[in-house]
């Protein structure tokens, strides 16, 4: 291992049930750091561990403090390999690239309170879900790598 990178790795042993089969899977995050650089790279590892065929969809789940004016209160994005966030309070840029086509819903959190004009919403954050379709027969598996970098 080099003596500039820090390396996480977390392991998940699941199953997966579609239309009525189970199959068991085992995924993996690799998440690496390097000291010269502001960008993460995290690679994901679904390996289908089990006697039957899994086909169903695999996602990952982003939150992040931005106010994005490029997205409205729910958006979807189809078969990108990047997306570019800036937001709007800080002009902090975010980036994302994906070693392969990437489906991406986002969506604004907010919370609502009740107060003395009445209900009331406020911002909390940005929600994004990275979306692949995967189809694995047993002992294959799915790999994607998504770097993040903030500007």
């Amino acid at each position: 291992l080099k003596k500039n990178i820090a390396r996480v790795v977390l392991l998940r042993k699941g199953s997966v049930e579609t239309f009525g089969r189970k199959s068991e899977v085992e995924v993996t995050k690799d998440i690496v750091l390097k000291n010269d650089s502001a960008e993460i790279e995290i690679i994901y590892c679904v390996k289908n561990t089990g006697k039957s065929s899994v086909d169903s969809r695999f996602g990952v789940e982003v939150n992040l403090f931005l106010k994005a004016k490029n997205f409205g209160k729910i958006s979807e994005l189809k078969l990108k390999k990047s997306l570019n966030i800036v937001d709007e309070w800080t002009g902090t840029r975010v980036d994302f690239r994906f070693d392969r086509n990437t489906d991406i819903w986002a969506f604004e959190l907010e919370t609502v309170s009740d107060s003395e004009s009445g209900l009331e919403r406020t911002y909390q954050e940005l929600s994004l879900m990275f979306l692949w379709d995967i189809s694995l027969e047993p002992k294959e598996e799915f790999n994607v790598r998504i770097n993040k970098g903030i500007k």
